[in-house]
This record gives structure tokens, C-alpha cells and sequence, in this order.
């Protein structure tokens, strides 16, 4: 059959065939073929133990197909009975690979290898990620502006789909991939073997085309629960102005810089205080045009986590005194605004300082 299809839950897995290399290696596809084992439906009635045992079947072997059919949604539904089949048949495949089957598509064995580089026409034969970005159309129109003056010099990065048969999966350069379709110019690939899904975000740690927002979508979609909740602090703060996620990290965690957040290792470890400080500031709203600004929220963060501030005493003060409250640059010098509003008309004796 052509491998060309999406395989989904609907499909009949009896006939579906290791007959094609966008699925397993030679050595993996021969060695079942020596076992008998030609389809999807036979190696999952095989019991993982019998199967790791077969000749030429290591454990390597064993887990890259274990990989493949979990990437095809294969042992989960077979799991759950989906089609027809009990869980007997694969009730110890966890247990030989020492953890849940369903493993991270990041782990992968051995490191990425270039395996061809080829031009094409045809399109067709590419696919995006879920995760992938999404494609900007005016990016698209100036590359494909590029391109029509200077011709195609670019290359974009597949590597082979674990979700469509056949396909290649584009990790890096889609907006060039939609520029060459806009012009019907042939497309230049790179075609790699080993690439996770993480390896997308280390790949693209050296881009400045990477946003602090694509990395909360990254996030997101790797079900990361502090990412998670980034993004609905993100979606409930967008009103009357959006606050920055730059704003929401340092109101969540402390941190200035969104390095942590870059690695994925970020984590919201005080979203009472955000919360806190964020009423703070929808407050200020009615008194201060630049209330929503990263370095003005950076100082109110410092200003509350000194625990010296009263936020009745600021209201108070704003309600006579809000003109005091100049928009300044810098961190330190927005807390000196803070402090002088603070503290107007205070004797020298009730003067409260923040820093």
C-alpha cells in the first residue's frame, strides 16, 4: 500500500506493512521479516519478551520499534482496546523498557546525522509539526521577495514524520518551504536522522527569530504545567493593556531575564504574590498611563517584596498626588517615583524606604 495516508485510530493496523523506510531501518524491517512478522497487527500480538529474544532483535532494535508504533498512537490504542485486542499482548512491553511506553519523543538513540540534501518540486511531500510555529504571511512575502531577486539560496531541516507515513516533517525553515510554494520555485532540503523534538528549541536558542511567546507556546505544547499557567496569566492579564510575559515571569518568579524560561526550566514558584502585585497594578491603572510597562511592574515587585509597602497608603497618595507619578527609565528609577509618591508630604520621621 502507499505509505502516504494518515494512520489514525480508524485505520486497520492488520494492514499495515514494515514494507517502507519512513517507518524502521533495513536491519530492524529485515530482522521481523525474518521473525515473520510483516505487519503492525503481528508484531503487537507478539509478546514483547518472544520479540526482544528474536534473532538479530536487541533491545536497541526493540525499542526504536516500540517508538514507532507508540509515535503512530498503535500500543496506546491497543492498550485500550480500540481494536478488538486485549492488553495481554502487550502488557510487558513497559516493563522490558524499564518505563512508561509512551516515552518523550526526545529521546531518541544516538546524536542527529545529515542523510541526504536534495532540491524538489514537489511540496506534497512535506509536513509541519503541531508545534511548529505559526506561519507568519508577511515573513513568507519578504523571503519570497528574496528569493525572486536573488534566487533560492537557502536550505530548510526535515527529518522523517512519526505522525504521516512517507512525509518529511519540517523542523526548521517553513516560511521558506511556503515562500518557494508562493513562487513555484523548487525547494532545497537537508533531509536528518536523531532529531528530537526538544532539539528544535536548542536549535533554535542562537535564532533572535524565536520570541519570548513562541517559547510559552512550546511550553504549552509540551503540556509543561508552569508553562501552562503562564498562559493563563497571560490570557486573564490582556485587559485594559496586555501585560508582558516578560513582566508576568519576574511577577511569578523573580527573575529579570527570560534564559530559564528560554531552557524550558522555568518555574512559577509565587503566583500569590503575582496575584497580589497584579491587583496592584489593574489599581494604578486608573492613575498611571505607564502601569503596564516591564520596568515599572520589575520596581513594584521589589518595592512589595521589601514588605514595607501598604497599598492603601499608595492609593491614598494617588488620589491627590498622581501627577508625581512621571514615567521614568530604568528599574531604580522607577522605584525612586515609587518612593517619593509614597512618602509625599510624610515628616521626616514616617519616611518608609524601599531599597
Amino acid at each position: 500500500m502507499e505509505h502516504t495516508e494518515v494512520i489514525t485510530k480508524e485505520t486497520n493496523i492488520r494492514d499495515v506493512r514494515w514494507d517502507t523506510d519512513s517507518m524502521l531501518n533495513t536491519r530492524i524491517r529485515n530482522g521481523l521479516q525474518a521473525a515473520g512478522l510483516s505487519t503492525v497487527n503481528e508484531v503487537l500480538k507478539t509478546p514483547s519478551r518472544t520479540l526482544l529474544n528474536s534473532k538479530n532483535m536487541g533491545r536497541k532494535c526493540f525499542t526504536a520499534i516500540s517508538n514507532t508504533l507508540t509515535g503512530l498512537g498503535f500500543l496506546t490504542a491497543v492498550r485500550k482496546g480500540a481494536f478488538g485486542e486485549t492488553s495481554t499482548n502487550t502488557s510487558n512491553w513497559e516493563e522490558i523498557l524499564g518505563h512508561d511506553i509512551r516515552r518523550h519523543e526526545g529521546e531518541v538513540e544516538g546524536k542527529a546525522k545529515l542523510v541526504r540534501s536534495d532540491t524538489t518540486s514537489d511540496y506534497s511531500q512535506f509536513c509541519f509539526h503541531p508545534q511548529n510555529r505559526a506561519i507568519i504571511r508577511h515573513k513568507v512575502k519578504k523571503i519570497a521577495e528574496s528569493i525572486a531577486k536573488w534566487g533560492n539560496c537557502d536550505t530548510i531541516k526535515c527529518r522523517k514524520s512519526n505522525r504521516l507515513f512517507g512525509k518529511l516533517e519540517v523542523y526548521e525553515g517553513q516560511h521558506t518551504l511556503e515562500a518557494c510554494k508562493l513562487l513555484g520555485v523548487p525547494v532545497n532540503y537537508n533531509l536528518f536522522e536523531n532529531v528530537p523534538l526538544r532539539a528544535m528549541i536548542e536549535i533554535n536558542r542562537l535564532s533572535t527569530s524565536w520570541k519570548t511567546e513562541d517559547y510559552l507556546e512550546y511550553g504549552v505544547g509540551e503540556k509543561l504545567k508552569d508553562y501552562l499557567l503562564m498562559e493563563e496569566y497571560v490570557n486573564s492579564n490582556k485587559k485594559p493593556k496586555p501585560v508582558r510575559i516578560s513582566s508576568l515571569i519576574c511577577l511569578l518568579s523573580g527573575h529579570q531575564t527570560s534564559k530559564t524560561f528560554k531552557n524550558l526550566a522555568w518555574k512559577a514558584t509565587r503566583p500569590r504574590f503575582a496575584d497580589r502585585v497584579l491587583g496592584y497594578l489593574h489599581d494604578f491603572s486608573n492613575y498611571i498611563e505607564h502601569w503596564h510597562h516591564t520596568k515599572f511592574i520589575w520596581a513594584m515587585c521589589r518595592v512589595v517584596e521589601t514588605g514595607r509597602y501598604d497599598h492603601d497608603v499608595m492609593m491614598a497618595k494617588l488620589e491627590y498626588a498622581s501627577d508625581k507619578f512621571i514615567n521614568v527609565s530604568g528599574v531604580d528609577a522607577h522605584m525612586d517615583v515609587i518612593s517619593k509618591v509614597y512618602n509625599y508630604n510624610n515628616r521626616a520621621g514616617k519616611i518608609v524606604r524601599f531599597s
